[in-house]
């Protein structure tokens, strides 16, 4: 992913300028794409919100791509973490699963009792859309904190 600042480009996974984060010498995973946000089977597990390293592909389990951009074939488990199936399909018992909700062992997170935690400041009582630890998203078109693209008054480059 690359932010245009004039004609410079920078790296989201390094910081550097003149190259995309696809492109990275960095990148520790050649051959994989980088892509933009998005992707995958829901919101939620595995934290990132869609850059470099920190994302995790919720098809092959993997850090560093998003699943839209996976060149796996195959599906992750991530109650086993064997390829081939998904966890809903699996015949590990659910007393070895982790809730990606609460991290407690013996459940998934879609029957976890716990409250759902802000993805933004990890605490209990409210979603991210409501934090009031306030808005650090970027904006990719005016690179202001506080909005998103969709959202932005300023011309387009």
């Amino acid at each position: 992913m690359v932010v245009m600042t004039g004609i410079m480009s920078v790296c989201y996974r390094c910081n550097q300028t003149g190259h995309f984060a696809r492109e990275c010498p960095d990148s520790g995973d050649s051959g994989r794409s980088y892509g933009r946000g998005g992707g995958g089977r829901s919101f939620g597990r595995g934290g990132g919100g869609g850059r470099g390293s920190d994302s995790k592909c919720y098809k092959c389990n993997r850090f560093g791509h998003m699943a839209r951009n996976c060149e796996s074939s195959d599906d992750m488990c991530y109650r086993c973490s064997q390829p081939g199936h998904i966890a809903r399909d699996c015949d590990r018992p659910v007393d070895q699963a982790t809730c990606y909700n609460c991290n407690g062992t013996g459940h998934l997170a879609r029957e976890c009792n716990e409250e759902r935690s802000c993805h933004r400041c990890g605490k209990q009582g409210h979603l991210s859309r409501d934090c009031p630890s306030g808005d650090e998203r970027r904006c990719y078109n005016c690179q202001e904190i506080g909005h998103l693209s969709k959202e932005c008054t300023a011309p387009r480059d």
